[in-house]
C-alpha cells in the first residue's frame, strides 16, 4: 500500500524556482507512489522542456512520433493506463517503448495537463503492476508538477518586454476590441492569413498560447491600452 502524500508536501513542488530543482522534488515525491520514474514534457509556444527521471538515453528518445498514447493525450484529457508489452506488439508504438520495456518498465499510466501557458505530457512508470488505488493520487501529482512547471517557465522569462512591431502592436490592439481576424484586415489593409501570422507572432514573443493570453499580458505590461 503507498502512503498518500499530504497536500502541504505536494505544495512542495511548486518552491522549486529552476528545473533542476523540480525534478529532484517531483522524485523525491515518488517514494510515496508505486511508480519508479516519471517524465514531464511541456510545450509552450513551440518552446519544449523536458524533465525526468528515466536514464538520459531514453529520455532523448522520446520525439514527436504519432503513437497511441500520444494520440489519446493529445485528443483527450482523460489519462491513459498502458503496458509496455501490448504497446511493443503494436507496429504503430514509438520505438521508445522497447527502450523501456528493456529497461524494465511494464507499464505506465500517461496524462495531459493544460493551462493558459501551454500544455504538458507528464507519464509516470512502473516496474511492476500498479495499485490500481493510487492512480487517482497519480493524477493529483500530474497536475501539482504541471502548475510547478508553469511557474518556472514563467520565472524563467526574460526580464526585458517582448519587442513589439507597429503592426503587431496594431494588430493586437484592435484584437482587444473585440474586432475580428477578417475586420482587422479591413481596417488595416492586409489580409486576414497575414493578421492571423501577427497575432501568432506576438503570441510567440509572448510565450504564451492564443490571442486572448497575448492580449492580458501585454495588458499588463501597458503595450496596448486597456479595453
Amino acid at each position: 500500500m503507498h502512503l498518500r502524500p499530504s497536500r502541504s508536501q505536494l505544495a512542495l513542488l511548486l518552491r522549486a524556482q529552476q528545473w533542476p530543482d523540480l525534478e529532484t522534488a517531483a522524485q523525491d515525491l515518488l517514494q510515496h507512489f508505486p511508480a519508479s520514474s516519471f517524465m514531464l514534457r511541456m510545450s509552450v509556444a513551440g518552446q519544449r522542456q523536458a524533465i525526468g527521471s528515466l536514464p538520459p538515453h531514453i529520455m532523448a528518445e522520446f520525439g514527436d512520433e504519432a503513437d497511441p498514447v500520444s494520440r489519446h493525450i493529445g485528443a483527450s484529457g482523460i489519462p491513459l493506463e498502458w503496458d509496455t508489452a501490448t504497446l511493443c506488439a503494436d507496429g504503430e508504438a514509438a520505438p521508445v517503448y522497447q527502450s523501456l520495456r528493456g529497461a524494465g518498465i511494464v507499464s505506465g499510466l500517461s496524462m495531459a495537463a493544460r493551462s493558459d501557458l501551454g500544455w504538458s505530457r507528464i507519464d509516470f512508470y512502473f516496474h511492476q503492476d500498479a495499485d490500481k488505488g493510487a492512480t487517482a493520487d497519480l493524477f493529483l501529482l500530474g497536475s501539482y508538477l504541471h502548475e510547478a512547471a508553469c511557474r518556472v517557465w514563467r520565472a524563467s522569462w526574460p526580464a526585458e518586454v517582448p519587442r513589439l512591431t507597429a503592426r503587431e502592436r496594431q494588430c493586437l490592439q484592435w484584437s482587444a476590441s473585440g474586432k475580428t481576424s477578417q475586420e482587422i484586415g479591413q481596417i488595416l489593409g492586409i489580409s486576414q492569413h497575414t493578421v492571423y501570422f501577427h497575432l501568432k507572432k506576438v503570441a510567440s514573443k509572448f510565450k504564451v498560447y492564443g490571442t486572448r493570453h497575448a492580449i492580458s499580458r501585454a495588458m499588463d505590461l501597458k503595450l496596448i491600452r486597456p479595453i
